[in-house]
Parts: C-alpha cells; sequence; structure tokens
C-alpha cells in the first residue's frame, strides 16, 4: 500500500511543485502568531475494505484515542457498520474502487479533497480549508500526534508548505520529458522538463492551509484530479 499510495502522492505533488511552487519545508521555520494545537489538524487516513478488521483495530487501540479521535478520519471504498460505529461515526464511504491503482487512489484523495471543502462551505469559508493543516497517512501508518503537533508549531500555515520525507536522494528530473511542448491546465503552466523534490506520501504528508486553498482554485479551474491523475500516469513509477 505504501508504494501504491507513493505513486498518488507523487501524482499530486509533481503537479503542485510545477504549477504551484509551494516549499518544502526542510529550512523554512516561522512559526504561527497563535500556537497551532492539535484541534488546527486535520487527519486523513487512506484505507480498504479488506483491511477494516486487520489494519484498523490497531489504529482504534493506539493513537486513533483521546482528542485525536476528534480530528481524524478515515476515507475507504466500503461501507462497515461495526467501524463506524467504533471511530464515532468517522468513516467516509468514498465510492471509489477497492483496488490500489492510480484511479481508485486518486478518486479516495479527490473524496478527501471534497469533504474538506464540504466542511469549508458549511463554515462560511467557500474554496478555503477551515484547518490550518491537512495530514494524510495510510492505514499502516502509526500517528504520534503531540510530535505531530510541536512540528506543525514551527511552520506558519499561511504560506504555502508541505511537509514529509523526501523520497529519494535528489531531485527529480525531466518529469515531463516525453512532451514536446509545455502543456497548459487552465491558466496553469506545466513545462515540458523541470526538476523538484517531493516528500513521499507513504510517510506521511502534511498541507498548510495557503496550499490546500491553492490547491481547491487548481482543481476548480483545472477539472477532476482523477481526469489528472490519467494525465500525469505515464510517469508513475519514475
Amino acid at each position: 500500500m505504501v508504494g501504491a499510495s507513493r505513486a498518488v502522492w507523487l501524482h499530486l505533488l509533481a503537479l503542485y511543485v510545477l504549477c504551484l511552487k509551494p516549499r518544502l519545508a526542510t529550512n523554512l521555520s516561522v512559526a504561527e502568531s497563535e500556537p497551532t494545537t492539535l484541534e488546527h489538524v486535520y487527519i486523513g487516513v487512506k484505507t480498504t475494505g479488506k483491511y477494516h478488521d486487520s489494519r484498523l483495530p490497531i489504529l482504534l487501540q493506539t493513537w486513533f484515542t483521546g482528542a485525536v479521535r476528534e480530528q481524524a478520519f478515515f476515507f475507504s471504498d466500503r461501507e462497515d457498520e461495526k467501524l463506524q460505529t467504533r471511530s464515532g461515526k468517522r468513516l467516509y464511504v468514498t465510492n471509489c474502487g477497492a483496488t490500489h491503482g492510480q484511479a481508485d487512489l486518486c478518486c479516495k484523495t479527490e473524496a478527501m479533497l471534497k469533504e474538506l471543502a464540504r466542511y469549508g462551505t458549511q463554515m462560511g469559508l467557500e474554496g478555503r480549508a477551515p484547518w490550518r493543516w491537512v495530514c494524510t497517512f495510510d492505514d499502516d501508518n502509526y500517528v504520534n500526534a503531540a510530535a505531530l503537533v510541536e512540528m506543525l508549531q514551527k511552520y506558519d500555515s499561511n504560506t504555502s508548505v508541505y511537509l514529509g520525507r523526501p523520497s529519494t536522494g535528489q531531485a527529480v528530473h525531466n518529469w515531463f520529458e516525453a512532451r514536446t511542448q509545455p502543456i497548459k491546465l487552465g491558466s496553469y503552466t506545466v513545462p515540458k522538463a523541470s526538476s523538484f523534490w517531493f516528500a513521499t506520501g507513504g510517510a506521511g504528508v502534511c498541507f498548510s492551509r495557503a496550499l490546500v486553498d491553492r490547491v481547491f482554485a487548481f482543481l476548480e479551474e483545472t477539472g477532476p484530479l482523477s481526469d489528472i491523475c490519467v494525465w500525469v500516469g505515464h510517469s508513475t513509477e519514475t
């Protein structure tokens, strides 16, 4: 699952880095004017029906407890009344496929973004994320919430930043070298060749509110994330 998740976030981050140009927070460290707390963090966990009875009970008995329970949500491809009850009705059924293919994984990511946008609209924040930070994890990750918040307190969510573990020892080069011309996605231009760093989804990734807001605007103009994933699909094994 980690490998498949890596491919999906590589899709996303390639586009975000090339089109939106966020900063991978390595040397950046600017704290909020008011300290970030767990209440400012949205935690999304992507899972699938086949792991409801094996992986998720471990999460529910360990880190998915206490205050974290109020901030974390599961996104799966299968309804599960038992899990719905045990998680405090924090299971969202995405209507996505159950495979680890590009389309199904992108579908779950898109479902998570739509849910964030829905929350924002309900709170009167049309086109904006209602949390300072949006963090996504796989169902085989252990989340140390206290350490996560301590790390996020060092950064300003009002700047476009994503946090995560670099997947490679050097920048990825010539991602779109097969293209003969730059590609236009709405008003955004994707160069035919570039180099960039990305953080792997398998280790967990956090996006600042400012970056999520820009992603909302990006997808509003360019179309469904699932379509973009298909377009970038030729590069998933890079």
